[in-house]
């Protein structure tokens, strides 16, 4: 859907209506330990790879057409 908004076939706002949602999800209240550790551990992934994953999305200017 991203995609398709971001070519510009369908809009953001049509998002809603095109997707059926089967279930809804809600975390466990007892697992919230488990979640804060793991939560910790994403953000501090995030905080060691953002500069590498900006540098890979960075546009080249090579002149290469690839």
């Amino acid at each position: 859907m991203i995609g398709a908004a971001g070519i510009g076939e369908i809009s953001m706002d049509a998002v809603p209506d095109l997707v059926k949602i089967k279930a809804v999800y809600e975390p466990n209240p007892a697992h919230r330990r488990l979640y804060d550790e793991r939560f910790d551990i994403f953000k501090d992934f995030y905080r060691k790879t953002r500069r590498l994953y900006r540098r890979l999305n960075e546009p080249r200017h090579t002149g290469s057409t690839v």
